[in-house]
């Protein structure tokens, strides 16, 4: 396998596999401290004083995302959402683990205008040991960046759409929050949004609103709008 990233080159080699193995009885357990957290949480709601009613603030407001795969956390992000002074500033952190990568991004932060349309965005993260750090602002049809993958800055420069959707490449997921506003959920109808990959290019998005469903979590159920995307670079057609 080979994966690219941050202008790196990483081969994957499978030496080896093997079918219908013994393996221990608890080689898919959660490790130790994970345990230790579940045991306490039961413990912790129970001792907790009721909880006030959150006070409504049009200034910020913020969350935390947790990503699973089979079943087991794999990623998590904080973020805020600041809207004051005719701005949209959405900011977080996040980090993942998918096999052998390791990613963490100590700051992504992307400023618009009430409009939605972006002004500046910048990251901060590491892949592994290599850093990604990226700054850029947005002016007159173009995005000037700067970028430093541990090999010096360089400068950048791309054509984007006054109203694209900036995302990073790896994490964070709340950016994304800006294409639910902008979506019209009442249509089933075929919408294409401009998205600009931070640093790298602007690709079409078209996204397909599926009507609200109910989705089943630990103790309760919800009605979520479900959105499907797809994307495609425009410059590189298939990606």
């Amino acid at each position: 396998m080979i994966n690219r990233a941050a202008g790196q080159e990483f081969l994957i080699v499978v030496e080896k596999v093997e079918a219908n193995v013994e393996m221990p009885k608890d080689r898919f357990d959660l490790p130790p401290e994970i345990q230790g957290l579940l045991k306490k949480a039961p413990q912790a709601a129970a001792n907790a004083a009721p909880a006030q009613a959150p006070v409504a603030s049009s200034a910020g407001s913020g969350g935390k995302l947790s990503v699973y795969m089979a079943g087991k956390p794999m990623a998590s992000e904080t973020y805020t959402v600041d809207k004051s002074g005719g701005k949209i500033e959405v900011s977080g952190s996040g980090n993942a683990t998918m096999g052998t990568m390791k990613i963490d991004i100590e700051q992504f932060k992307v400023v618009t205008d009430d409009k939605y349309q972006p002004l500046e965005a910048s990251a901060k993260a590491k892949l592994g040991q290599i850093p990604m750090n990226v700054k850029t602002t947005f002016a007159d049809g173009k995005a000037s960046s700067e970028i430093d993958n541990g090999q010096g800055p360089k400068t950048r420069e791309d054509k984007v759409s006054a109203g694209a959707i900036v995302v990073n490449a790896n994490l964070p997921l709340y950016p994304w929050s800006f294409l639910a506003m902008r979506a019209d959920l009442t249509s089933q109808d075929p919408q294409q949004f401009p998205v600009y990959v931070l640093g790298q290019a602007e690709v079409t998005a078209t996204v397909v609103s599926k009507g609200r469903e109910p989705v089943e979590f630990a103790n309760k159920t919800a009605e979520l709008n479900h959105i499907t995307m797809n994307t495609k670079n425009a410059a590189r057609p298939g990606d």
